[in-house]
This record gives C-alpha cells, sequence and structure tokens, in this order.
C-alpha cells in the first residue's frame, strides 16, 4: 500500500498530517511526498482529505475519475479512519498529543 501526498502548504494542516503520517507508518502504508500529477489522479484507487475538523475524509470523484461509488468500502481511508479515532479514543483530546509527531 502507498499513500501519495502533496507537500504540506500551511502549519493549520500541520497536526493533522503528522498524525496521519504516524499513523501510516504504524499500518505499514508507504507514504511518498511530491507534487500530484494527473496522471497520479487518472490512477488512484483512493484519495483523502485531512484537517482538523474533517480529519480524514475520503474523496469520491475527482473531475472524472470516480474513486468510489455510495456504500463502496475505501479499505486504506476507512482504516486510517479507524486509527485515527482509535486513537482519539484513547488519548482524549487528540490534539494534545507530544512531541514525537
Amino acid at each position: 500500500m502507498k499513500m501519495l501526498k502533496y507537500p504540506y502548504l500551511t502549519e493549520v494542516f500541520y497536526l493533522v498530517r503528522q498524525i496521519v503520517i504516524q499513523l501510516c507508518n504504524e499500518l505499514a502504508i508507504e507514504v511518498l511526498e511530491k507534487a500530484i500529477s494527473q496522471k497520479d489522479v487518472t490512477t488512484m484507487d483512493e484519495a483523502f482529505l485531512t484537517g482538523t475538523r474533517a480529519q480524514i475524509a475520503a474523496i469520491q470523484q475527482i473531475d472524472n475519475h470516480i474513486l468510489y461509488k455510495d456504500n463502496e468500502p475505501v479499505p486504506i481511508t476507512q482504516k486510517l479512519q479507524q486509527a485515527f479515532s482509535d486513537l482519539r479514543n484513547k488519548q482524549g483530546y487528540l490534539y494534545k498529543m507530544n512531541d514525537t509527531l
């Protein structure tokens, strides 16, 4: 499994981005940091957004490329969402995580 991500843009996204990268490492999901090309988009099986409010949100479609249809499983995204939720439940207030991220 691989996760392709765009280099982070602002500090607003930094915390959740770091948590998701940490979770990917723990779940053996390879993280590649590079600009995403149109060819990358057309060959993606899954895509998601991260943010302090959305946390991890699956992307259903990019341009004409449909990543999943309603009620279809998105296994990598769901695995990360579950791991994020487990971490939040374990630590309580997730955004007070230690400096090791």
